[in-house]
């Protein structure tokens, strides 16, 4: 695409690649779950085998093309040098800059705004989808499929991130940055739903909190949105009784709330799936539709809500100079049970977290949070997965009073309707002549 258009969608390109960049291969806890997402899309398939030893041990040698010999189910013999080059010749092999669904040069084929840190990370990506690929790949053939057939099988469970339609391309990606595998993954999740809901219950039971389940549903309607948009359960109580939950599990099946959300029955299941595909928005469009309705879209608060910073960032920039501080509108507040609080002004602060620093910020705040064991830490920072105590007081209660709130306006704008409905009815009686 040449002229005007063409040189603001590679500007468009270059900044959204180097932002995809800095939230992806850089990271542990990426990695961590692009391997939890690849062995519960392959347990769909192949279930505990995924989880094998030997299973993987055997892709290994294919992947280095050893001299081995793998012997099928049927008593076929292939070599692993062989396997390995179907492997590579089916476009199987060092996918990883299509998993992160970094956009390439249409005429040098080269990821757009790469360097050495982030080549570096996609190695470590490429690793584990190559291993993912080659445990199922093997499996496939195991059982009589041809070497063809066990890679348009692996391509349809791990995805095959370049089969894209010129629109999905050239439109959908851009504007949804990581929209390939919601819209690969989605369809899967419901077939697998259809034809092995055992295997699906058996990642939906994990996270189950034993109990009553009655009392857990009751209490489960309390839990913030962004916890119960996925999976989470109750793993014990804090010190002040609050539940701890263990959430953002990054499980497959999870994407099936974005168009099946789950909702409290005052809500709307369609407002809650528009918002969470709008949390999937290109992180540019995504800053300027929350700052149009000052609302963070992810956390469904308003914007001056969310201006807590972590402490370990709060704690220097506390000595930071007065100017500084004045730009960030840094301040240091104290809450009812005199909690230290570090906040920042709204603008600055949301600037911070939706952009090129935004990953390094949060995973930084976690893995040096005071205020969490070390233990707590470390899940969060290798693996994404949340473990936390619910704060009423910010996190229920203001959406628990705005949707109160909402229901009686509701209940109000009834009431009138149905008195002028009376009024005009009666004043039409009125009207007409006696007698009819």
């Amino acid at each position: 695409m040449r002229g005007a258009l063409g040189t603001f969608l590679r500007g468009v390109d270059f900044a959204t690649n180097f932002w995809k960049g800095t939230v992806t291969s850089l990271f542990p806890a990426f990695h961590a779950r692009n391997a939890a997402s690849n062995v519960q899309n392959s347990f769909l398939r192949i279930g505990v085998d995924v989880l094998n030893p030997i299973r993987r041990m055997e892709a290994q040698a294919m992947l280095r093309a050893t001299e081995d010999e793998f012997v099928t189910r049927l008593g076929e013999r292939y070599s692993m040098r062989d396997l390995n080059r179907i492997f590579r010749e089916q476009g199987l092999e060092g996918t990883f800059a299509s998993r992160a669904e970094l956009q390439t040069s249409r005429t040098t084929g080269d990821v757009i705004a790469d360097n050495r840190l982030f080549r570096g990370g996609r190695r470590v990506g490429n690793a584990i989808e190559n291993e993912a690929k080659a445990t199922l790949f093997l499996s496939e053939i195991r059982h009589g499929m041809t070497p063809q057939q066990a890679a348009h099988i692996t391509k349809q469970f791990l995805f095959d991130y370049d089969n894209l339609a010129p629109f999905e391309r050239e439109v959908l990606r851009r504007a949804f940055p990581f929209i390939t595998f919601t819209r690969k993954n989605i369809p899967l999740q419901l077939n697998a739903l259809a034809t092995t809901p055992g295997r699906q219950a058996v990642i939906a039971k994990f996270f189950a909190t034993p109990g009553d389940q009655e009392q857990i549903e009751r209490e489960l309607r309390n839990w913030p949105d962004f916890v119960t948009q996925g999976l989470a359960k109750r793993v014990g109580t804090d010190a002040n009784g609050r539940p701890v939950l263990l959430w953002n599990a990054g499980a497959p099946i999870e994407d099936l709330n974005k168009i099946l959300p789950r909702t409290r029955s005052s809500e709307s299941r369609g407002r809650e799936a528009t918002e969470g595909w709008l949390t999937m928005l290109n992180p540019f469009v995504k800053f300027l539709v929350e700052e149009a309705t000052n609302k963070d879209l992810f956390l469904d608060r308003p914007l001056e809500e969310v201006n807590q910073i972590y402490a370990v960032y709060g704690k220097h920039l506390e000595r930071a100079p007065e100017p500084i501080k004045d730009w960030l509108g840094f301040r240091k507040e104290y809450t009812r049970k005199g909690d230290v609080r570090y906040e920042m002004d709204p603008t600055q602060f949301h600037l911070l977290r939706s952009f090129f620093l935004s990953r390094l910020y949060s995973t930084g705040g976690k893995l040096f949070d005071p205020t969490k064991d070390p233990v707590t830490r470390a899940l969060n920072t290798f693996t994404g997965m949340r473990i936390g105590s619910i704060d009423y007081e910010t996190q229920v209660y203001p959406k628990l009073r705005a949707n109160a709130d909402a229901r009686l306006q509701g209940a109000r704008e009834e009431k009138k309707q149905q008195e002028r409905t009376l009024l005009i009815e009666g004043s039409q009686r009125q009207s007409q002549p006696r007698g009819q």
